[in-house]
């Protein structure tokens, strides 16, 4: 595994990327209920 460098910047950019497209598939339905709920209190 010569390709991957702990210290190397990219890969702290791909994690980091991938833990954001997560949270945001998990955030966009929890913040359309977020929405729903108080809007009709």
């Amino acid at each position: 595994m010569s390709f991957w460098r702990p210290r190397g910047t990219t890969a702290h950019i791909f994690l980091i990327y991938q833990l954001a497209r997560r949270l945001k598939t998990l955030m966009i339905p929890a913040a359309l209920g977020l929405s729903r709920t108080i809007s009709f209190p």
